[in-house]
């Protein structure tokens, strides 16, 4: 372990520099369970299409010690549409922790836009605070077991007749009546396009709006290296994007996005995919909402706050930005495709 900073070898560069095998023993080590998506698609994750601001990297030699990744987005305020980075894997050698190399990342990044937003994990937290970043609880993340004997082995030596009650017990509603149409992304992108262009985005004047355009949908869903395992449901010209794979056994079904011509149908589309999901062998709900009306589908006792750290440099957004996201989703930031296992 170095005991200081050598500023004669420690030096910052980008990520289009860096040699890619040195960027992949990095993300072995900083992000085991996603380093061989990261390798081959880090240029999607980090929405690397603006050169003038790409993901930092600490160098120590050649060898990559450090990453500040973001990805740069819009957002609404006040209903003017500006510029935002969404700050998002940030990662220091666990050898090169506490010698100051955090903060020297967290300097670097901070030049580069007025207005960031992450979604936390306590490390980062601490570090970002120093910097005067606001934190919300605000939103929160939303899961629902449906298959309880993947999550309790010893159920599976109980009757099938107890398992569903206490299956039934923990369901805790009534399963949807109506009907939702469930499609595969890749083979119905003009439905969908039609529909995503045609909606209106909430807003609220006393909050951060994040501001999705066509690019933005491009990016995230049309370009996705894993849009195969993507799909949408359809109920009376609603829309949730949802993302189903395997992942240790668990099948997940994970709501990424939704968006409404008629909000008050959210519940209804929300317990029908849960319908659904019971119908097709799904075993895990999962969704990112600040709708308190979700606690009637999701149990309280499996929610989780998520941690969001927000900063700006111009003061007049500084209420917006203290009050945290009014519209945040799974698909936001990488809250959903940082699950993601290749």
């Amino acid at each position: 372990m170095r005991s200081k900073i050598d500023k004669k070898e420690i030096i910052l560069s980008n990520i289009s520099n860096t040699d890619k095998d040195e960027l992949g023993n990095f993300y072995k080590t900083t992000f085991p369970t996603r380093y061989k998506s990261l390798i081959n698609n880090w240029s999607w994750w980090y929405k690397n299409d603006n050169k003038e601001i790409e993901p930092i990297i600490l160098l120590d030699r050649k060898k990559v010690i450090g990453q500040a990744a973001f990805i740069s987005i819009k957002i609404n305020i006040f209903g003017k549409i500006i510029k935002a980075i969404w700050f998002q894997d940030y990662a220091i050698l666990p050898e090169y922790k506490g010698l100051g190399y955090g903060k020297m990342l967290c300097a670097e990044w901070m030049k580069i836009c007025p207005n960031q937003m992450a979604i936390c994990s306590p490390f980062s937290l601490r570090v970002l605070k120093k910097f005067n970043w606001n934190d919300n609880y605000e939103n929160k993340r939303y899961v629902k077991p449906l298959n309880f004997t993947k999550f309790l082995p010893y159920l599976k030596k109980v009757d099938n007749n107890t398992i569903n009650n206490i299956y039934k017990f923990f369901l805790r509603f009534k399963k949807s009546k109506s009907s939702v149409k469930i499609y595969k992304i890749k083979d119905n992108l003009s439905v969908l396009t039609d529909a995503f262009s045609n909606q209106e985005e909430p807003f609220d004047n006393n909050f951060i709006n994040i501001h999705r355009d066509l690019d933005w949908f491009s990016w995230r869903f049309v370009d996705c290296p894993y849009k195969d395992d993507i799909y949408f449901f359809q109920y009376q010209n609603n829309f949730s994007i949802v993302h189903i794979y395997q992942k240790e056994n668990i099948k997940r079904l994970n709501i990424m996005y939704n968006f409404f011509t008629d909000k008050s149908f959210e519940n209804e589309i929300l317990a029908s995919i849960i319908s659904w999901s019971i119908d097709n062998n799904i075993d895990f709900v999962w969704a990112v909402s600040k709708n308190i009306e979700f606690k009637n589908i999701f149990s309280s006792m499996l929610t989780k706050s998520l941690k969001l750290a927000t900063w700006t440099g111009k003061k007049e957004n500084s209420n917006c930005f203290e009050n945290g996201i009014f519209n945040l989703q799974g698909v936001d930031s990488d809250i959903e495709s940082g699950l993601y296992v290749e």
